[in-house]
């Protein structure tokens, strides 16, 4: 039970981190304007390059968070596998 508690954070915090990857790389590739906005005429959105910035800082914070919750995981598992295999011997 407490495996699956520690994998399900760890899938959701992956999928946000690749949702917000691929907003950051989407929005870096706008061409902005001079002033830092782009307009896109087919949503009818302007598009700010501040939020590049944000967009970035969001995305390594929830990598570095999925890296080092899966490194944890990947540790509690294989030490509860190792445990269960001595006790069954």
């Amino acid at each position: 039970m407490k495996k699956i508690l520690l994998i399900i954070p760890t899938i959701l915090l992956a999928i946000l981190t690749i949702v917000f990857a691929s907003i950051f790389i989407n929005r870096l590739t706008l061409p902005y304007n001079s002033e830092g906005n782009y307009f896109s005429e087919t949503d009818g959105i302007v598009y700010h390059e501040q939020s590049v910035i944000s967009y970035g800082v969001l995305t390594f914070v929830l990598s570095t968070t999925t890296t080092i919750l899966t490194y944890l995981t990947i540790i509690k598992t294989s030490k509860k596998q190792k445990t269960e295999r001595a006790n069954s011997k």
